[in-house]
């Protein structure tokens, strides 16, 4: 039986912290290949890899509605998603807000912490991993020479796994 989730990233800067998602779920393939889809609650299609035993988006996330077709609070106003913190408001935002759709597929959606914590943000069987799940896919790179240099001693994925338009 495979499990689904989706994995984030706390990223400083507009609206203060906020959280990048990108997506992952586990099957039994121990390889790197094998792509296949998953879609969001918007439709959005994003295309997925296989790393070990982990399948993960190759796009962020970029819902607007929760799985079970709920919108999320668009929030473009730096003191209202700061007042999340204290009335537990659950919103996402664009970087910059910005509208373009080309700059929403390459970027994805910033989500406060409330709204990755519904668990519902995920696309319907995904959801957000553990630290133990994100270090599975880590080690995995690390022991498998996925690091940017192709040693395998050191912790070099990060190179690696950016998307070659960044």
């Amino acid at each position: 039986m495979s499990t689904k989730r989706i994995v984030f990233a706390a990223v400083p800067g507009i609206f203060g912290s906020v959280l990048l998602i990108a997506g992952l779920s586990c099957n039994n393939n121990n390889i790197i290949g094998n792509n296949s889809t998953v879609k969001d609650a918007d439709g959005n299609v994003y295309q997925t890899v296989k790393i070990g035993n982990q399948e993960w988006t190759m796009e962020n996330l970029r819902t607007t509605k929760y799985n079970d077709g709920t919108p999320i609070l668009n929030i473009t106003s730096q003191t209202t998603w700061d007042s999340c913190l204290y009335t537990l408001t659950e919103a996402f935002c664009h970087y910059n807000n910005t509208t373009n759709s080309d700059s929403i597929k390459k970027f994805g959606a910033l989500y406060n912490w409330y709204a990755v914590n519904t668990g519902k943000l995920a696309p319907s069987g995904w959801h957000v991993p553990t630290d133990e799940e994100w270090d599975t896919l880590q080690n995995y790179l690390m022991e498998n020479g996925y690091s940017w240099d192709g040693t395998t001693g050191e912790n070099k994925i990060a190179k690696s796994m950016a998307a070659s338009y960044l």
